[in-house]
C-alpha cells in the first residue's frame, strides 16, 4: 500500500515504542474491547508477552479519540521487493495483522490511521490482514478515495471456530449416542462419590480455577 500524505489536522502518529504503549494500557485495552474487529494479537497480553520473552516488540501507529485510541497499528520494518518498507506487526506468533480500529467512527479512524502511517513511511504492507473484516473494508475504501495503489499479494481461507450454542448442542452434533451414553454413566458414576456441579470461572475468579485444575492435575501424576 502506498500511503498518503498525512491527513491534515489529524492527531494521529506513529513511531512509538511498546513503553509509550504499555503507559497507556487502559486505553489499549478498552480498544481491544470495542474493536470492530478484537484481533488479539495486537492486544496488550500478546505483545508485552512476546517482549519479555525475548522475542522482540513493534512499534506503533496510533489515532487518539477522547481519553483513548480510534486505532493502534503494532508494526516493524519490511521489504517488497527490493525497497523498504513498513508492515503491520506479523511473525511465528502473531498469526494477524489486522489493525485495531474503534467501532465507533471506524471509517474516521481508518482515514486517520492511513495519514499516520504515510506520516512515518510512504510503503506499507498489511500481512495476514483478515480481508472480509469490516477495518480491512474500511481501509480499501480510505485507500481508495484517496486514489492509493493497493493490491492482494495472495490470500487464502483460514479456519474458524465456529462455537454452538451451548454444550448440548455441540454434544449432540459431534458425539455418537454410544460416546454421550458413555459420559452420563461416567457421570453418574462421579455423582456416587460426591455432589457435582457446574461453575464457569471468567474474571477474577479464573486464576483461582486455573490453580485448582492444575493441582488436581499434578495430584494423580
Amino acid at each position: 500500500m502506498t500511503a498518503p500524505s498525512a491527513v491534515p489536522g489529524s492527531a494521529a502518529a506513529g513511531g512509538f515504542d511498546l513503553a509509550w504503549a504499555g503507559a497507556r494500557a487502559e486505553a489499549w485495552d478498552a480498544l481491544l474491547a470495542e474493536a470492530a474487529y478484537a484481533n488479539p494479537f495486537h492486544g496488550r497480553a500478546v505483545v508485552e508477552a512476546h517482549a519479555a520473552a525475548g522475542l522482540g516488540a513493534p512499534r506503533f501507529v496510533a489515532v487518539p479519540r477522547g481519553e483513548g485510541f480510534g486505532a493502534l497499528l503494532p508494526f516493524r520494518s519490511a521489504t517488497i521487493g527490493l525497497r523498504r518498507a513498513l508492515a503491520a506487526w506479523t511473525g511465528p506468533f502473531v498469526p494477524n495483522g489486522t489493525p485495531l480500529l474503534g467501532a465507533q467512527e471506524i471509517e474516521a479512524n481508518a482515514a486517520a490511521l492511513l495519514g499516520a502511517m504515510a506520516a512515518i513511511g510512504p510503503l506499507w504492507r498489511l500481512p495476514f490482514l483478515a480481508l472480509d473484516s469490516a477495518p480491512a473494508q474500511a481501509l480499501l475504501a480510505a485507500a481508495g478515495g484517496r486514489g492509493l495503489s493497493c493490491a492482494v499479494l495472495a490470500s487464502f481461507e483460514r479456519a474458524v471456530l465456529d462455537r454452538e450454542a451451548d454444550f448440548d448442542a455441540w454434544e449432540s452434533r459431534h458425539l455418537s449416542t454410544n460416546r454421550r451414553k458413555d459420559l452420563r454413566r461416567r457421570r453418574r458414576r462421579l455423582g456416587e462419590l460426591g455432589a457435582l456441579e457446574h461453575r464457569t470461572a471468567t474474571g477474577e475468579t479464573l486464576p483461582a480455577a486455573i490453580d485448582a485444575f492444575l493441582d488436581l492435575e499434578a495430584s494423580g501424576w
